[in-house]
């Protein structure tokens, strides 16, 4: 009589953990890939559940009057911030590879120390802009609304040199330094911050709320530039620096129209006069045939991954809904 085994109900699981553990410790491109895009997604979504949390305690905390300043003041510094570095995060992700794969060390020195103190330099004179502005429109602003704006001013060049060293972070994979002081610090900070003010008594209004956010912008920037060039030390050798300010601009301007020819081909061009009728409807509907295909593509949102010629670097472009915070 012939014995035959019953089929193994447990395969499918260790098959599942052999997979995931040849991802999580593999050494080729494509599990680097995979491991720093799950770091990013995990990343944004803590970061969401924290911004949505403090959204509802400062919402409980202050009134209704002083919420609605607040995230007046706090949106404000959110756009004007991500837009004053002008394309210098973006354009480091290709400037850094390029100088690491010639050999350009002094090049990259002046890039690494000079981005920053540029785009510091640029917000701050943007912010001091910014403050004469809110005082010569202050006769016709609510009282409790100057101050607030006056301390978004004080934030911005801190939040713009954040999004720099955010840049740098991703050229050479450190996602982590580059994403959770940003996204978790800060967050965690404001929400700390607020909630000691309120559980010591202290009147939680819209000043307070961004003197908060001032700080742990702050904090979490200084925090993140002291690990970045703790290891940057380890990867950059000390030497004489060098600045190639046309390159560096040339570099944002083809980065930019690059960004935005790729755009226009994915969302099909817009309609000019003399196109033919057909032509234009064709165009439409591959374009509409590319989204269908685009919206039924890869899960949870995952983006579209680009390598150097050094290493996997990438950019994740995540569906989760941008909050307030």
């Amino acid at each position: 009589m012939t014995v035959t085994d019953a089929p193994s109900t447990t395969a499918p699981p260790a098959g599942a953990m052999a997979r995931l553990r040849s991802m999580l410790d593999g050494s080729g491109e494509a599990s680097l890939t995979k491991r720093l895009a799950g770091t990013i997604f995990i990343i944004r979504v803590i970061s969401a559940a924290l911004a949505y949390l403090s959204q509802i305690l400062l919402a409980r905390w202050m009134g209704g009057s002083d919420y609605g300043v607040y995230v007046y003041v706090w949106t404000w510094v959110l756009l004007l911030g991500s837009m004053m570095d002008f394309g210098t995060a973006a354009s480091a992700q290709k400037i850094i590879p390029e100088y690491r794969t010639r050999g350009e060390q002094a090049l990259l020195r002046g890039f690494l120390s000079g981005s920053r103190w540029m785009t510091f330099a640029v917000s701050s004179a943007v912010a001091l802009l910014l403050a004469g502005v809110v005082k010569l429109v202050s006769p016709w602003l609510d009282s409790e609304t100057v101050l607030p704006l006056y301390i978004g001013c004080l934030t911005l060049p801190a939040f713009v040199v954040a999004n720099t060293q955010d840049g740098i972070a991703r050229s050479y994979d450190w996602m982590r330094l580059g994403l959770m002081p940003q996204f978790i610090v800060r967050q965690a900070l404001i929400i700390g911050f607020t909630a000691g003010a309120f559980v010591l008594g202290f009147r939680l209004g819209a000043t307070a709320a961004m003197l908060a956010s001032a700080a742990a912008v702050w904090i979490a920037m200084i925090g993140q530039m002291t690990l970045l060039n703790r290891r940057l030390r380890g990867q950059v050798e000390p030497g004489a620096k060098a600045h190639d300010y046309r390159g560096t601009i040339d570099s944002r301007w083809h980065y930019d129209e690059r960004r935005w020819r790729s755009k226009a081909q994915r969302h099909g061009p817009a309609r000019r006069p003399g196109v033919d009728a057909c032509t234009t409807e064709r165009q439409r509907a591959r374009s509409t045939s590319r989204r269908i295909r685009a919206s039924t593509g890869p899960p949870c949102g995952a983006g579209m991954v680009r390598s150097s010629r050094q290493g996997a670097r990438f950019e994740t472009l995540l569906t989760l809904p941008e909050t307030v915070s």
